[in-house]
């Protein structure tokens, strides 16, 4: 079985005080208070259904540019913490729910009083509206092409978010509903990441509409503008620096794509838009196939291709990397996985071919 479908909006909550926090900050958190006050005061009896499980994420790399690395790229580091994930019911059903998914991360490239870092993933509480409706607070995947559909914070192989937004996820608020056979999630977020910071009049706004889940084929249709802060490392505490104190305007139209029959599971996105000025375009491929006769081994191919700049061949700021590698599941909660990743396109700090091996669980 693919490993999105059990892990599909999993995730860790982070707040931050400090006098950047501006308008968007505070927004953000009246509004979960205001999703759990609902819960309180709507006057019948809850019942919860609790759930709270431990992760441990263990990586590591070679390539012979860098040698031995402590993390597997993509701010893919070692990690161990909890996930909680509690739903709120009544006699009508479940209408509120709440996620978070906190880890204590190191880095072992970094030196040892920047190496440690608490890092949340999702951090949410989602209130049901009725009729298919959903409105949610907190920290979450962007509504664009096919990270919220996949969760790829635990895995080798990723979408293209990094290269696209900067980050997988963001605070902020998110609508969802369904328009005739489609469902569509509208998201205004603050556009800086995993930290809650705002400069420069940041902000993310994104919205994908597409097929249910669940569909032997699935599809959709993504846009996003904003302007996004770029922050040197991918964490919660402590606020990591950022690159830069201006923030990138962005514009996007995406597309992607899933489909699976029998044994195979196939999965590609395409991004569109400007970095400021800069035209910018991205695509990716995926190819799973799970050995009918060891349904726990899984085999993967992967070619991911990004240009910063369409303007200037030879910019850097363009590569082009394909991926092999294979998911062994020893049980229901561990698993391990190795991937190799060898650039055909070469761009800045991706000379060089590179190993990655990672050893995961996760235990209710």
């Amino acid at each position: 079985m693919s490993p999105r479908r059990d892990r599909r909006r999993r995730g860790s909550i982070r707040r931050e005080a400090g006098p950047s926090l501006g308008g968007g900050g505070r927004l953000v958190r009246a509004l979960a208070a205001g999703l759990l006050g609902m819960a309180l005061f709507q006057g019948a009896p809850l019942a919860a259904n609790r759930v709270v499980s431990r992760e441990l994420l263990l990586v590591g790399g070679y390539s012979d540019r860098e040698g031995w690395s402590g993390n597997g790229g993509h701010d893919l580091k070692n990690a161990s913490g909890i996930e909680y994930l509690e739903r709120f019911s009544r006699e009508g059903g479940d209408f509120l729910t709440a996620n978070l998914q906190a880890r204590i991360a190191y880095d072992a490239d970094e030196p040892a009083s920047r190496a440690w870092s608490l890092d949340l993933h999702n951090a949410w509480v989602e209130h049901k509206l009725g009729l298919g409706r959903t409105l949610r607070a907190g920290h979450f995947d962007a509504a664009f092409g096919l990270e919220p559909l996949l969760d790829t914070h635990a895995t080798i192989f990723q979408t293209l978010a990094h290269d696209n937004i900067g980050y997988k996820q963001d605070w902020g608020i998110a609508y969802s509903g369904f328009a005739g056979a489609y469902d569509y999630t509208i998201a205004l977020q603050n556009g800086s990441g995993m930290s809650l910071q705002r400069r420069d009049g940041s902000f993310l706004a994104t919205a994908r509409i597409g097929t249910p889940p669940g569909r032997e084929l699935q599809y959709g249709l993504s846009g996003m503008a904003g302007r996004v802060l770029r922050a040197e490392r991918m964490r919660t505490f402590p606020r990591p620096p950022l690159s830069s104190d201006r923030a990138v305007r962005k514009e996007r139209l995406g597309l992607d794509a899933q489909y699976e029959v029998g044994p195979w599971a196939f999965k590609a996105e395409t991004a569109y838009g400007r970095d400021d000025r800069r035209p910018v375009l991205g695509a990716l491929s995926q190819l799973d196939y799970t050995i009918p006769s060891r349904q726990r081994l899984q085999l993967h191919l992967q070619g991911m291709y990004w240009d910063g700049d369409l303007r200037h061949d030879g910019s850097g700021m363009d590569h082009l990397v394909a991926g092999a590698g294979l998911t062994h599941r020893l049980d229901r909660r561990w698993s391990w996985r190795l991937a190799w990743f060898q650039p055909l396109l070469h761009g800045k700090g991706l000379e060089d071919g590179r190993f990655v091996g990672q050893v995961y669980c996760f235990a209710s």
